[in-house]
């Protein structure tokens, strides 16, 4: 089987015939000897790993998925937590590569809602601890962002307990694309999980609504893309509602006031524009304690507070 995909792929057909006949394959084939299954694996794993083309990944990812729900047992023993730790030497290509097929693999045990959870949770850990072993050294490549944010959409527990850190690489990959056009899968990635961070309660919940400041912060600092600044509006009155009603740290309700308005300003035509200052507006006096300093009128103040 794995010899006929080789060459299938190797083959001068359209894009198009060679995904019919991989889907065509997968629906018609349910037995094969064991061994066969694990060459399959082999050539799927690699397929994804190497990466020759963003079709040969694909289709690498196609075929583990395949593996994944019609052979369970096969699919677990050959890539197990032991297996896949093996794949990784000291080489940060080839940690590059194999960090980029495992997540592969793990995603597919997890969807697949395997019995042998326990398993699942050892290749997560194991990945977890690659991924925070090379993200604060290789978060400024792209070819590093581009794997980090499919390895946490794929599967968000291996997002670092840094959010800050990630928050800073998802906006400063979004604000330095070569080629937006190309790249559309990475951006659409990135808005996802940086939409999934903030509705976390990143915002939300007071505790962390400082580190979620810092999306606002790196937004003005670079970032220009217009889907994320509406992802971002289309939370503010929410959060405002929420903040209304809670004894807010001052410097936070002010940053965050300052940022948003400054974010605002850049599209006053926005249809919320007018909806949202006020209401940062209402929530500035609503949180004011105390006399207006009129200019001349400080010193009276103070006695009298």
């Amino acid at each position: 089987m794995d010899e006929i995909l080789r060459g299938l792929l190797a083959s001068s057909h359209d894009k198009v015939v060679k995904r019919k006949f991989v889907e065509k394959l997968t629906i018609s084939i349910y037995e094969m000897p064991a061994e066969e299954w694990k060459l399959l694996c082999n050539f799927s794993y690699d397929l994804v790993k190497e990466q020759t083309t963003a079709f040969h990944a694909e289709i690498g990812d196609y075929i583990l998925a395949w593996i994944a729900r019609s052979q369970e047992q096969i699919y677990l023993d050959h890539f197990n937590s032991e297996v896949l730790e093996r794949r990784f030497t000291d080489s940060i290509s080839s940690i590059y590569q194999n960090l980029r097929a495992a997540v592969k693999v793990i995603k597919h045990k997890n969807v697949a809602y395997f019995s042998d959870k326990e398993n699942v949770e050892k290749d997560l850990e194991l990945l977890k601890v690659r991924t925070e072993e090379y993200f604060a050294t290789c978060k400024g490549r792209h070819d590093w962002q581009i794997l980090y944010v499919s390895m946490f959409y794929d599967l968000p527990k291996l997002i670092p307990a840094d959010r800050n850190s990630v928050i800073q690489m998802l906006i400063n990959g979004l604000a330095n694309l070569s080629n937006a056009s190309v790249e559309g899968d990475f951006i659409d990635k990135s808005m996802t999980l940086i939409e999934f961070m903030w509705g976390e309660s990143y915002l939300y919940n007071r505790k962390t609504r400082k580190d979620a400041l810092l999306v606002l912060k790196y937004m003005l600092l670079g970032c220009q893309s217009q889907n994320l600044f509406s992802t971002i509006v289309s939370m503010i009155p929410d959060v405002l509602d929420v903040m209304s009603v809670e004894d807010e740290q001052r410097e936070v309700l002010i940053d965050f006031s300052t940022l948003i308005q400054c974010l605002m300003h850049r599209s006053p035509d926005h249809p919320q524009y007018k909806l949202i200052s006020q209401r940062i507006e209402d929530l500035k006096m609503k949180k004011k304690v105390g006399l207006q300093n009129l200019g001349n009128t400080c010193f009276m103040n103070s006695v009298i507070q």
